[in-house]
């Protein structure tokens, strides 16, 4: 996942703050289509998920 989201900031006209929150919203959307509850704790705790931010914020 990390990897994928990577390179997708990397072209989004969107500011860091707006593609995370896009990210967040958009996985919320997919679990709600599959009846999924949404657990937005357990992503942002996830050790990929850690990773990606710190590497965002390491490219500004």
């Amino acid at each position: 996942m990390g990897k994928y989201l990577r390179q997708a900031g990397k072209y989004t006209p969107l500011s860091m703050t707006e593609t995370i929150e896009h990210w967040v919203d958009s996985f919320n959307s997919l679990y709600q289509q599959y009846g999924y509850d949404f657990d937005v704790y357990a992503l942002t705790n996830s050790d990929v998920w850690q990773q990606l931010m710190l590497d965002m914020v390491i490219t500004i």
